[in-house]
């Protein structure tokens, strides 16, 4: 006989307290299901409505010549008309929708034109930090947008930020080691960083006179000391066992030896150590501060990285988003109700990929609660503590280990602009299905 809730009330009559409450379970079940079923379904329909709507790849030519517009409506119409993009705000200065355009169109020519395009650019203060950004919730009025700060268009937020990198006037400088006449905290041990000639020559004039340099000549200089600040911190913090390895013979030259393989034992953070005291070390025998180059890095980069977010949500955020809507097993079910639990899961899948310690209260569950964490965030736990993880997306940058999500949005950064993509890296890219460029 086929046993159903229906079944076993109809027969309640002359059964045991046992089966009583076999039936309960059942029945309670069955609501329960039936409901999750109904709801499930129509949050279900409700997404698969909004991603068919929000999410649609454009074909635009496979090479678009990009060329500065006189004006800011002639940028607003290249934006719209050339780039497909739905919407521009009108209060674009001609600084920073020219800046937006070339962005886009380097993500669209490395992509032959065909990729999602924002459905509107913004141009708004959105804080001190933050130069770009992207929403990732569909059920936002936001999602698809790309946001552009406008504070980073105007001279007095530039002027502050190199001020404080330059260490000019009473700001104590985060970056003194940002070109090779730039004075070192010897309190502290830095690289030298050998910056490109222009940009050195870009520091001299700021530093006679910042009303000599444009807002995009500030922009690039802002951009460039501060990869040049990432790569210095990120070669003794972020990978340490791919900085020893990529330095191996000027130790070895230098008289410093290391067995690689007891290296790689040890944890990241002893690692980070045990390079710090090579490096000092190597300061010693060579009288000087070993010197790091720096590639230059096109201040569009921001733009590349955030497009990399649209590109990942169209390849993976609707798969995510239903996958929390998913309805679970007759088994599973069951056995949650005679559990007292209502909730089939708590793992967010979306976050799993698209928040990390960067966000507001999850480093904060990381450090203090990391078995909660775990069981929140299953996928991004891993990605924080694997070592062997941690340190291949350390060599792409620090902001890499930080979520998976900006790990995806670094690496298909770097793809944007041709860099070379260890295999590692790219390894570990196609782990987490990053989008390839073209789609």
């Amino acid at each position: 006989m086929e046993f159903s809730a229906e079944n076993a009330i109809k027969s309640d009559k002359g059964l045991s307290k046992g089966a009583k409450w076999a039936v309960g379970i059942g029945t309670a079940l069955a609501g329960i299901v039936t409901a999750g079923i109904l709801i499930s379904k129509h949050q279900v329909g409700k997404l698969k409505k909004l991603y068919d709507e929000n999410i649609v790849f454009q074909n635009l030519a496979e090479k678009i010549d990009f060329k500065e517009a006189k004006t800011v409506e002639e940028g607003i119409r290249f934006a719209k008309e050339v780039l497909k993009v739905g919407d521009v705000d009108k209060d674009f200065t001609l600084d920073a929708i020219n800046f937006a355009n070339k962005g886009l169109v380097e993500v669209s020519n490395a992509n032959k034109g065909r990729l999602f395009m924002p459905k509107k650019l913004w141009y708004r203060e959105m804080g001190d930090n933050t130069l770009a950004g992207v929403v990732q919730d569909i059920e936002s009025p936001y999602f698809g947008h790309l946001r552009i700060n406008k504070k980073f268009f105007e001279h007095e937020t530039l002027n502050e930020k190199l001020n404080i990198m330059l260490g000019i006037g009473k700001q104590k400088t985060a970056a003194e080691s940002a070109s090779k006449a730039a004075a070192k905290a010897p309190e502290e041990f830095k690289f030298v960083c050998n910056l490109d000639e222009k940009l050195i020559k870009m520091i001299e004039r700021y530093k006679q006179s910042p009303d000599s340099l444009t807002i995009a000549e500030k922009r690039e200089l802002w951009a460039n000391l501060s990869n040049a600040l990432r790569i210095n911190e990120n070669m003794l913090e972020g990978a340490p066992l791919r900085t020893l390895k990529n330095n191996l013979s000027l130790f070895e030259k230098n008289g410093i030896k290391v067995d690689v393989d007891d290296f790689a034992k040890l944890t990241n953070e002893k690692q980070s150590e045990k390079l710090k005291e090579m490096f000092t070390q190597l300061r010693e025998k060579l009288g000087h501060q070993p010197e790091i180059d720096i590639p230059y890095l096109s201040p569009t980069e921001i733009i590349h990285h955030e497009m990399g977010h649209l590109q990942d949500f169209a390849k993976n955020l609707k798969e995510l988003d239903i996958k929390r809507w998913k309805i679970p097993s007759f088994k599973d079910a069951y056995n949650d109700v005679k559990a007292g639990k209502t909730d089939t899961s708590d793992v967010e899948f979306v976050d799993n990929r698209w928040k990390g310690l960067t966000y507001k209260g999850f480093k904060e569950l990381f450090e203090k609660n990391p078995k909660k964490f775990q069981k929140k965030y299953p996928d991004l736990y891993e990605f924080l503590t694997n070592q062997e993880t941690q340190q291949v997306a350390g060599s792409v940058s620090w902001y890499a280990q930080t979520s998976i999500g900006e790990f995806i949005a670094e690496v298909y950064g770097k793809m944007v602009r041709g860099e070379k993509i260890a295999d590692d890296v790219l390894a570990l890219y196609k782990k987490y299905n990053g989008p390839m460029l073209g789609g």
